[in-house]
Formats: structure tokens, sequence, C-alpha cells
């Protein structure tokens, strides 16, 4: 078992961590798929685009802030925090967006 689902908690992972570990992925899915890998190059200069990526950075600065400031949930890597890295950083290189440095 990696743990990047989560800390296993008597054979079972944490239902709230899972939960939780969803929501980021989910999230990240639909906000910064298309810009990271699908619309065009003209459509991801687009502002509003741009704007989205930079309001999710935020989001996610936010969270790391209310946390260990290293992982997104708790102290250790989970796949939320690949995947949110893995698009985020993606989406912002293909949109030029601004992105806080420990993001």
């Amino acid at each position: 078992e990696s743990g990047l689902w989560g800390q296993l908690t008597l054979d079972k992972t944490s239902t709230e961590q899972e939960t939780l570990i969803e929501s980021w992925i989910g999230t990240a899915s639909s906000t910064l798929i298309s810009p990271a890998y699908v619309a065009s190059d003209e459509k991801v200069q687009d502002a509003s685009i741009q704007s989205e990526v930079e309001s999710f950075a935020t989001s996610v600065e936010k969270q790391l802030s209310e946390t260990s400031g290293a992982f997104l949930l708790g102290e250790n890597a989970s796949a939320a925090d690949i995947v949110v890295s893995v698009l985020l950083s993606s989406a912002a290189a293909r949109t030029g967006a601004k992105i806080p440095s420990s993001a």
C-alpha cells in the first residue's frame, strides 16, 4: 500500500480522507484538464481561462496554508497532491497563469 489514497486505519482507508482526496482530484480534473491538455493554444490564452487557473492555484495555496504547507491533506503526499500538481503545472504553463511560488 503506497498510502497515496489515504492512510490506512484498521485495514481500511479513512473514508473522510478518501472523500477529500477524491474531491481535490475531481475539482482539479474538471477545472484544469481542458486548459492543460484539451483546449487549443488560442483558447488557453483567453483571460477568463487564465483567471480560472489562477483562482484554482489560489485555492491550492489556501489549503496548503491551512495544513502542513507541504501537502494538501495531512503530513504525507496523496494522489491528490500528484494530480493537482501535474494538472496545475501544465495548465499554468499553457495559459501563462501566475501561480503562487508555494502552490
